[in-house]
């Protein structure tokens, strides 16, 4: 059986293999097993035959493919919807469910589906244009017939297996399109399980790169946006599987989709995503409605069979919508797209809608004037209604479907769809889809009622019951929701409606919710409020019937309707009417309510007036004998009423004191207060209770006095005090006393009627005599009653004051005598006066209610000028008094802390005043003080306490003073004790007091006073320091003063040798250096004095002149070496900061010149001694045995340049007077291995130097000149040899050296140039010796072999082109401004190099090891500190020498001065030059790194840089406009400083490519300003990596805290985009004057921000491209700021990337301010430099 299986398998695949070569027979086409049969000609002739003929049928083909909707990405949902048309029935027997699934390889991409197989009929409908095995009337066979075939937009091959089948189409760009429709077989070696095909893609590898990259990443994109819903309109599927591979094809990430059916209609998606071993499980809900549509025209698009026209298969087609949900069931509202088989576009509905529409050829939407869609409107909006009545069945979905009705307001809809709404809408007007309130069975829309919120109480609920039928709708439905059911039919509740409720809820007896005393009062208020609206909104008709109903409650319990009564408010202005005046009220309760008492005055409840109401009440009194039917409440309600509303009775005429209003005394009886005099009750103390009632006899004042009877007020008036209503002037017990006779007080006086006059009041005198110990409180209590009368009248007030009065100790004075014993007085008495004083303090009954000035006295004490001091300070002033006359002598002074605490007191009450009572008080004090000596000297070391006077007295001043008492310091020790206030003391002597602080003048005083006897150099060391720091404040003739007194009176005080001595200032010197004779140097004594003595007092400073002096002096004497080394040492210095200098002739005759001879001996000689400078130590060692030389080192040389410049001794310089004669010996020779060091390849280069600095060969004939130079040769030899000659004394000394590293031939014709082959001695000889000599050669006159002095720039220059590579050098020498020239730079790029050059790549260019643009002065030459070391790659092969050099054939000896470079030649900013130190601090370079170490390296040196970029930009302020002076910087720069990049050693890239520097340098910049960015205060709203849309970010990643950052591929529009929704980053600019805060203050724009790095200063240009520049441009808001208010473009200029203070700058809009002249464009390049007006 295994066997017949076999062999039936193998029939089926060979007939099917029949098949498939049949059709491509029956296509035309030929495989190669018969093309290679032929002849090459027949087999050309042949396949030109078989193109034209494919070119000819295959046209409709390509035509087809063209037109297949102009994008690739359709090519997916062409594959999704042919899977889905498969049949399953094998998959479904067997359980699984249908699926399809794509694995996305780099160059293929292969489907995989569990469809029941190929069949004959699916290859032929493949192989055809056309035709489709699908129905075409129903479902997707593609635009234009094309189908499958649109996969060969990016695949030229695509192989199917299935089945029996294996076979290929096969199509490029270029073919005639026959291929897409000629299958090929292909045999298999892999047999699928099935169910299974698959189609595996080979995408497109030929071409223009650009278009591969952007297709592939089309055809990516498309895979990334497939989005689940496509199952939702997939017949058959049920899961779709996309799985991407990386370049080694390993599985980066999966997608899985998956769709599973539920119950009632609902369907969920499931999307799981598997990436970066993280898994993303996303589930979707669907409510989905299906609907055939009927009676559609045909689609114009297609062609159909003679079966489907006669069946009309047409005029029916599925629509199915897509309802979103939440898992529980809750509608998901957002865009949706528009389904024809695949997506089309968003049109505004919430909804999926799918169905077969007519779409446009690129399927970019539906055509509108279409037929067959215009029924598919009607056939949507059918669906839409079934999908309604579905959610009506549902338990929550049916109170919000109408969340997806579409609105008309919400989009902007075209006419196609806006007839899908109008069609819904009729749809829903005939269809019962709301549910009413009491849940019973739907309702139609237009006959429910929606109730707005006035109808609703606070739970909700309708305010009154609903009327029948019922309209009420139901309360699940939210407000919101029904809100969009208004434009569909859906009405509200309108007023009329509400009082029909109203009126049947007041009709209820029982039940009405208005009437029933347990309606809250919100209810109320919300009801007040419905039934105000027809009164606020003036809708007369519903205000009739408003007031119809009997909506007021009265206080007695009735309903009444201002229809039928006069109704009354209770209350006026608060106040309730009294009830017993036969009026309606209101009930209160209801008035209450805010709302209520709204609708009460609508319906025309009145308010009473206050003047009615009072004259009713006073109606009731107005009667003989006692009024009747009033009780104690009822007069309390009258008088109350009549209070409160007093202010509002404006009748002058109407008095409430008048003899018929009656009250209840305390006792209950009803009186009439005119005749009865009552009283107000009170337990005061000395109110009339206390002082009338009798008291028990006995020995104490007071004892025995008798009573008085009165009557008190009833306290049912008085129990509760009322507030004083607005506009009355009289509180509550107030009003009862002035308008119904209630007496409170008692009075102080009386008119004495037989007299005429007033008098003290019985009752006054009564009390002070009977009652003795109250009559103080009795006066106090009622001064307030007859006070003024008695202070208006001397003789009563002299009364008053005469009267005695009880003291402490019960005696008896005279009230003006005495004294409050306030705590206070009684505090300040006893802090200063003993306890033997006596003082007169009143005895008081109550204790003082305050320690100071106790208010309850404070009336009294003030009227009558008694009690206590006229002030504070006279008080403390006669205290003082007191103490000085007790204590004459302050030796028996106790307590002397009392002192200070007086002062301090004085000087509290002398500035507390105001300004005329204060000087009144300064005065008082100062004439105190000044009378007599009243300040107290505390004992000292060497003094005795002592009372001084003011005049002897100084505040701050040395404390070891002599000539004055130092105040500040004597009262120090007290100070620390805690015993004082330092501050009110301070302020008590130097401002009440006016004591000074010390002054010049004193200490001018105390020196003169010193002079005499004082040896202490610190204490006056002390006084110069202070006379020094008060210079600042003198005047020119303060000044002149005291220069006159330090001259005249010789006040400089200096020890010398243990001597001390006084010295004018014309003896003293002010020297760091050396001494002069006869002076006194005083910048040892007084080191920090330099101001004091040499700018204020005039002494002399050492200078140029003097040290001049000195050192001929020297010469003329016997001073040590050493001293005259000192000397000149000085001088030197003295030459470099003062401009005149005096004629060297002088020294030069003087023996001031320490010369060493070879024998080691050291002696002061003259100049015209033949001594060498040996400013070059290897020359020194040479000649040091030999011949004489100055006694300095070489350090010491260079150090002392400016002396020697002075003198003209630096000829005598051994790098000048040296002279180097160069020869060649028989050491075989080469030439140059490396070809950057072909002088030959630089010659038009140098040809432009020559020309430049007016060379004589160039100038005698220019094109000779350049041909020499392009033949010019490099050998390298071990073969230099030479010998140094130096001329002293008439001797010619000699020295042989070795090995030489140079040697320049040149036969007039030709010039031939030997270097050493030695790594170290070469790299040093083109660092130095070559660019010196070829510069001289270059500058020699051929004639006469004579050369001009060599330019330090000339110099410079040939360095940097004898060490660049060939590309760079005209750019360099651009960028040092030598000119160009006419003769053309012929060099040929493209000849082969010679056999050296040929071994030798790019990679093998010569590195320097360490900073080669670090600055080296000649002193570091010398030191061990730094080594230079020279790197050549291992690789390098050296080639056989290429002649020989005979020892005899030396024809011209080239003789040159090794000359010192100058410091301008050893620029620390040029990248190209390098000044090497000596040959024997150079070591031979080991071999290069490996490039991984180097790459290793390279990161490290890298990361390095970011941490330092990292935390400068976490530091660094952001900058304000104009804060930057670019003008300043460019002036304070050297004009050779050349203004460019040095970013190789900086950055750590030397081994890196231009480009990969370039980026690294630019995503250095970008982390700075995305650092800056990120650390605002306040910080960017929402700011994150996810603006840095930067392709080369990712270089950043080398840093930890960015690894993990992935690298941006995205479209790149600038560096850095920033949309500041919330307006932090614009109020920055703002504040920093970036930005007008008139036009950007309220804006909110997005802002593009391109960084621009430089590793240079800020004026180093910077570059743009053009679409940059055509991107600012476009971007610029113009002078007016406006014309793109939405956007703005800022560039962010970083620059000094490789310092350690990097910069940045920003330039806002940068179009304008290159039109304002900011910043200076250049075309073509579009550099950018700052711009001269940046600043202005």
């Amino acid at each position: 059986m295994l066997g017949m299986s076999h062999i039936i398998e193998s029939l089926a695949r060979t007939r099917a293999r029949e098949l498939v070569e049949s059709i491509a027979e029956d296509h035309g086409y030929l495989g190669e097993d018969v093309l290679s049969q032929m002849s090459d000609n027949a087999r050309r002739r042949v396949e030109r035959a078989l193109a034209k003929k494919d070119g000819i049928t295959g046209s409709s083909v390509m035509t087809l493919a063209k037109n297949l909707y102009n994008s690739s990405a359709r090519f997916v949902f062409e594959l999704l919807q042919n899977a889905d048309d498969n049949h399953y029935t094998k998959a479904q027997a067997c359980g699984a469910v249908p699926f399809v699934s794509f694995r996305v390889y780099t160059g293929r991409v292969v489907l995989e589906c569990n469809e029941d197989g190929f069949t004959r009929e699916n290859l032929a409908a493949i192989c055809n244009v056309g035709k489709s095995s699908k129905t075409s009337a129903q479902g997707y066979i593609g635009e234009k017939c094309i189908g499958f075939k649109s996969v060969f937009m990016v695949a030229w091959k695509a192989h199917i297996q299935s089945g029996d089948f294996s076979f290929s189409f096969q199509h490029k760009r270029e073919d005639s399109g026959m291929g897409m429709i000629s299958p090929v077989w292909e045999d298999i070696n892999e047999e699928l399980a099935g169910p299974l095909s698959r189609i595996t893609l080979f995408l497109h590898e030929t071409g223009n790169q650009d278009t591969l990259t952007k297709q592939r990443e089309t055809t990516l994109q498309q895979f990334r946006e497939l989005q689940d819903t496509i199952l939702l309109f997939m017949k058959n599927l049920k899961k779709i599987e996309i799985i991407m591979h990386d370049e080694k094809d390993q599985i980066t990430s999966t997608t899985t989709f998956s769709m599973d059916h539920e119950a009632n209609d609902r369907v969920s998606l499931r999307k799981i995503i598997l990436q970066n071993g993280q898994t993303q499980d996303n589930r979707r809900y669907y409510h989905v409605t299906k609907h055939m549509a009927e009676r559609l025209s045909k689609n114009e698009n297609r062609t159909y069979s003679e079966e489907e026209e006669a069946t009309e298969a047409y005029t029916e087609a599925e629509v199915v919508l897509a309802f979103p949900l939440t898992h529980d069931s809750i509608p998901v509202i957002e865009p949706q797209d528009v389904f024809a088989f695949l997506p089309v576009r968003h049109t505004g509905f919430t909804f999926l809608i799918q169905t077969d529409f007519v779409t446009q050829a690129n399927r970019q939407d539906i055509v509108t004037s279409s037929a067959r869609n215009a029924g598919l409107v009607d056939g949507i909006a059918d669906a839409f209604i079934k999908a309604v009545l579905q959610f009506c069945r549902h338990s929550t979905l049916q109170y919000q479907w109408m969340r997806y009705l579409p609105q008309g307001n919400e989009y902007s809809w075209d006419p196609f769809w806006k007839r899908l709404i109008d069609n819904i809408k009729s749809g829903l007007r005939s269809s019962m889809v709301l549910r009413p309130r009491s849940h019973g069975n739907l309702r139609y829309i237009q006959d429910m009622r929606c109730f707005p919120g006035d109808l609703l109480d606070k739970h909700g609920d309708p305010l009154f019951d609903d009327v029948d039928p019922e309209e009420y709708i139901a309360s699940e439905y939210l407000f919101k929701d029904l809100d969009r059911l208004k434009e569909y039919g859906l009405g509200y509740l309108n007023i009329d409606d509400a009082i029909t409720r109203v009126q049947k809820d007041l009709n209820q007896l029982s039940s009405s919710r208005m009437k029933s005393p347990e309606t809250d009062e919100d209810w109320h208020s919300r009801a007040a409020r419905l039934l105000s609206l027809p009164f606020c909104k003036n809708w007369l008709g519903p205000i009739g019937k408003v007031r119809l109903l009997r909506l007021l409650p009265l206080a007695s319990g009735w309903w009444v309707s201002t229809s039928d009564y006069s109704v009354y408010y209770p209350h006026i202005n608060g106040v309730p009417v009294p009830g017993d005046l036969n009026l309606l009220l209101v009930d209160p309760r209801a008035v209450a309510n805010a709302e209520r008492k709204q609708l009460f005055d609508y319906l025309g409840v009145q308010a009473l007036s206050a003047r009615h109401v009072r004259d009713l009440i006073m109606t009731k009194y107005k009667c003989t004998g006692i009024p009747a039917n009033i009780d104690l409440g009822t007069s309390q309600n009258h008088i109350i009423f009549l209070y409160l509303t007093a202010h509002l009775d404006a009748r002058p005429d109407f008095h409430i004191a008048n003899p018929n209003l009656w009250m209840f005394d305390h006792k209950g009886r009803f009186r009439n207060p005119a005749v009865h005099h009552f009283y107000m009750p009170s337990d005061h103390p000395y109110g009339a209770q206390e002082l009338f009632r009798s008291t028990n006899p006995g020995g104490e004042p007071g004892a025995g006095a008798t009573g008085l009877d009165v009557c008190f007020i009833n306290q049912e008036y008085i129990k509760n005090t009322l507030e004083l209503p607005k506009g009355q002037a009289q509180p509550w017990f107030e009003w009862l006393k002035a308008s119904l006779f209630i007496r409170e007080k008692l009075s102080l006086t009386h008119m004495d009627k037989s007299r005429s006059e007033l008098v003290l009041s019985d009752e006054c005198i009564y009390i002070a005599q009977r009652r003795p110990e109250k009559f103080l409180g009795f006066l106090s209590t009622y001064w307030e009653v007859d006070g003024s009368k008695i202070t208006a009248r001397p003789s009563l007030l002299q009364d008053l004051l005469a009267t005695r009065v009880l003291c402490r100790g019960n005696r008896m004075h005279p009230l003006i005598e005495a004294y409050l014993p306030t705590a206070e007085l009684q505090r300040s008495s006893l802090k200063f006066l003993e306890d033997n004083e006596f003082f007169p303090w009143l005895k008081l009954e109550a204790s003082l209610s305050h320690e100071d000035r106790p208010p309850e006295w404070e009336t009294l004490t003030k009227s009558l000028g008694i009690g206590y001091p006229k002030s504070n300070l006279d008080f403390h002033l006669a205290i003082l008094r007191f103490i000085l006359d007790a204590n004459p002598s302050p030796v028996s002074l106790t307590r002397v802390t009392r002192v200070y605490e007086l002062y301090e007191n004085i000087q509290i009450q002398t500035s507390c005043h105001g300004s005329v009572d204060r000087h009144n008080c300064l005065e008082n004090t100062r004439m105190t003080f000044g009378s007599r000596p009243c300040i107290f000297i505390p004992a000292s070391t060497g003094r005795k306490a002592a009372w001084a006077p003011l005049h002897q007295c100084l505040w701050k001043a040395p404390p070891d003073m002599k000539t004055k008492y130092p105040l500040q310091s004597l009262y120090e020790g007290y100070f620390s004790q805690g015993n004082a206030d330092r501050a009110y003391l301070t302020e008590f002597f130097k401002k009440t007091l006016l004591i000074p602080d010390v002054n010049a003048d004193n200490y001018l005083e105390e020196l003169k006073t010193l002079k005499s006897h004082c040896t202490d150099f610190d204490y006056i060391n002390r006084l110069y320091e202070s006379i020094d720091r008060m210079r600042p404040e003198m005047t020119s003739t303060t000044v002149a003063s005291f220069k006159k007194a330090f001259e005249d009176e010789a006040l400089v005080y200096v020890v010398l040798n243990g001597a001390s001595g006084w010295f004018k200032v014309s003896q003293c010197l002010w020297s760091t250096a050396t001494q002069i004779r006869g002076m006194v140097a005083l910048n040892d004594h007084y080191d920090t004095l330099k101001g004091f003595f040499v700018n204020f007092l005039g002494v002399k400073t050492l200078n140029l002149q003097m040290v001049f002096d000195k050192l001929k002096e020297q010469g003329a004497g016997q001073s040590s070496i050493e001293k005259v080394k000192e000397t000149i040492w000085v001088l030197n210095s003295l030459l470099q900061s003062e401009k005149e200098h005096p004629s060297p002739k002088a020294i030069l005759e003087s023996s001031v010149f320490p010369v060493r001879y070879p024998d080691g001996s050291v002696g002061l000689r003259t100049s015209a001694t033949a001594f060498a400078i040996a400013d070059r130590k290897h020359l020194y060692d040479s000649f040091s045995n030999q011949a004489e030389f100055l006694d300095f080192s070489t350090n010491d040389i260079l150090r002392l340049e400016h002396f020697f410049k002075w003198a003209g001794l630096e000829n005598r310089y051994l790098s000048r007077s040296v002279k180097e004669i160069s020869t060649l010996r028989g050491d075989p020779d080469r030439l140059i291995s490396h070809p950057d060091r072909d002088v030959s390849r630089k010659a038009h280069g140098l040809l432009r130097i020559a020309v430049h600095f007016g060379s004589p060969r160039a100038q005698t004939d220019q094109q000779a000149f350049y041909k020499i130079l392009q033949n010019a040769k490099v050998h390298e030899t071990d073969g230099i040899c030479s010998e140094l000659h130096l001329s002293q004394e008439g001797k010619d000394l000699k020295v042989e050296v070795e090995r030489s590293e140079l040697h320049i031939r040149d036969n007039g014709s030709e010039i031939m140039i030997y270097v050493p082959r030695n790594e170290r001695s070469q790299d040093l000889c083109f660092f130095d010796g070559l660019p010196r000599g070829l510069l001289e050669w270059i500058m020699t006159e051929p004639s006469t072999q004579i050369w001009g002095e060599l330019s330090d720039k000339a110099l410079n220059v040939v360095q940097k082109i004898l060490l660049t590579q060939r590309k760079y050098v005209s750019e360099i020498l651009d960028r040092e401004g030598i000119v160009s020239i006419e003769t053309p730079d012929n060099y040929d790029l493209e000849l082969p190099l010679s056999a050296p050059d040929a071994m030798v790549t790019s990679a093998a260019a010569t590195r320097i090891s360490r900073d080669i643009s670090a600055s080296v002065t000649p002193n570091e030459i010398d030191s061990d500190s730094e080594t230079l070391v020279l790197e050549t790659p291992a690789s390098f092969n050296c080639t056989p020498p290429v002649g020989q050099v005979d020892v005899d054939e030396v024809t011209s000896l080239y003789a040159r001065a090794i000359q010192a470079p100058s410091r301008t030649a050893l620029r620390s900013n040029d990248p190209f030059v390098a000044t090497p130190p000596r040959a024997d601090r150079v070591s031979h370079a080991s071999p290069l790194p490996s490039p991984d170490h180097v790459e290793q390296t390279t990161n490290l040196q890298y990361r390095d840089l970011l941490n330092k970029i990292i935390a400068a930009a976490r530091r660094a302020t952001f900058p304000s406009r104009g804060a930057f002076d670019m003008s300043a910087l460019n002036a304070s720069l050297p004009d050779d400083i050349p203004r460019y990049d040095n970013i190789v050693e900086s950055f750590g890239l030397r081994s890196t490519s231009q480009l990969e520097r370039d980026k690294r340098v630019g995503a250095a910049g970008e982390l700075f300003v995305f650092e800056v960015l990120s650390h605002l205060n306040p910080g960017l709203p929402s700011f994150s990596r996810q603006n840095w849309q930067s392709t080369i970010r990712k270089y950043v990643t080398a840093h930890h805290e960015y690894s993990d950052m992935d690298p941006w591929n995205g479209k790149e529009t600038t560096d850095i985009i920033y949309d500041d929704r919330d307006g932090v980053l614009t109020s920055l600019f703002i504040d920093k004057e970036y930005l007008s805060s008139e036009v950007w203050a309220e804006r909110r724009p997005k802002y593009f921000i391109e960084v621009k790095s430089t590793t240079g200063p800020c004026e180093t240009p910077f570059f743009m491209s053009k679409n940059q520049y055509q991107t600012i441009q476009d971007m610029s808001n113009g002078e007016s700021g406006l014309e793109h208010p939405d956007c703005i473009y800022v560039i962010f200029r970083v620059f000094n990337l490789d310092q350690e203070s990097i910069g940045f700058r920003v330039y806002v809009d940068p179009d304008v301010m290159r039109a304002r002249g900011k910043l200076l464009f250049t075309a073509t390049t579009w550099s950018v430099v700052p711009g001269p007006s940046l600043n202005q």
